[in-house]
């Protein structure tokens, strides 16, 4: 598909300030708050980053210590260093192996996402440098929450690496997708599943099982994977264009070829299905803010915090990523 490269794109970023406005005060922004928190060590330990300039880059992007204050005011140094330290993980390996590997089928990244695939199933793993033995650390420094705590984030796990698996093939075949098959690869590729599971951990949150069926809870978590998801693919439409030399296969690219309409139209609807998503959490997060159970009440109001602070991130310390 050609699409003019000149079209600006600012007019269809959606402002989510007006379903989360920020918080009164910012100094959050600026600030490590009561923790401290850098990926710095792990990347170095597990030798993740290929060289400085790039572990600064992906470290200047991951949630600081202010972020993680602000949205778990409660959150301790070990669950909030883990919080980043997971992120990071996904972040360097989707740069350098997965999308590196797009366009290059003689890269070995099917082997290597079978590697980890053979950490999450509790296979023996070689101590030493790479991301398997950092997904190990990651894993044991999961066992501090309770069971159905690590298994939602292991669950997120599972979903990341098949979906890197579909990415694969996706790029070998040349074909593009339905967008419903693209919407429900896309909460994993963008690794979103994680932020909600990460929530009750980080938030000191423990939901019981029938209160875990409440619908909406299910809508709350549904409408943070599509909100992450789908503002990613606005927001980093120009970056994946430029390095793909083409339509990236992301939200706007797969409306374009389903509607068979324009870059300008596919970005409006692109923006329609994110508002109406940020509509869905609202609602949802003023029903749980009503409930009389506790544990719903507490996962609501960091949730609530979460978007707020996402919005603040996005206009600010993410733009350098996208830019």
């Amino acid at each position: 598909m050609d699409v003019d490269t000149t079209l600006p794109l600012s007019r269809h970023v959606p402002d989510l300030s007006e379903f989360f406005p920020p918080p009164d005060d910012l100094t959050w922004l600026r600030s490590s708050a009561a923790i401290s928190v850098t990926a710095e060590p792990f990347m170095d330990r597990h030798q993740l980053a290929p060289n400085s300039t790039y572990r600064a880059k992906i470290v200047s992007a991951l949630p600081h210590g202010g972020f993680l204050s602000y949205v778990y005011p409660d959150v301790d140094q070990d669950a909030a260093q883990l919080a980043v330290d997971l992120i990071g993980w996904f972040m360097v390996f989707d740069d350098l192996h997965v999308e590196a590997a797009m366009g290059n089928p003689g890269t070995d990244v099917v082997l290597r996402i079978f590697g980890l695939l053979g950490v999450l199933d509790e296979q023996a793993v070689e101590p030493g440098p790479g991301f398997e033995a950092a997904l190990y650390d990651l894993l044991e420094r999961c066992t501090r929450f309770t069971v159905q705590q690590q298994t939602a984030i292991r669950a997120a796990l599972y979903g990341i690496l098949m979906a890197w698996l579909w990415e694969s093939q996706l790029d070998t075949r040349r074909t593009w997708p339905s967008l419903q098959t693209y919407a429900t690869v896309r909460r994993h590729t963008a690794f979103a599943a994680i932020y909600p599971a990460l929530i009750e951990p980080l938030g000191d949150i423990a939901i019981s099982g029938p209160a875990r069926q409440d619908a909406n809870l299910s809508q709350l978590k549904e409408a943070m994977i599509n909100l992450n998801s789908w503002f990613n693919d606005v927001m980093s439409f120009r970056k994946e264009q430029r390095e793909q030399g083409g339509i990236p296969i992301s939200l706007p690219g797969v409306l374009m070829r389903e509607r068979g309409c324009s870059l300008d139209e596919s970005l409006t609807l692109a923006k329609q299905m994110i508002h109406d998503e940020a509509e869905n959490a609202v609602a949802a997060i003023a029903e749980l803010t009503q409930s009389p159970v506790d544990s719903l009440r507490s996962y609501a109001a960091c949730a609530e915090r979460t978007f707020r602070a996402t919005t603040c991130w996005y206009a600010s310390l993410a733009k350098a990523r996208y830019s």
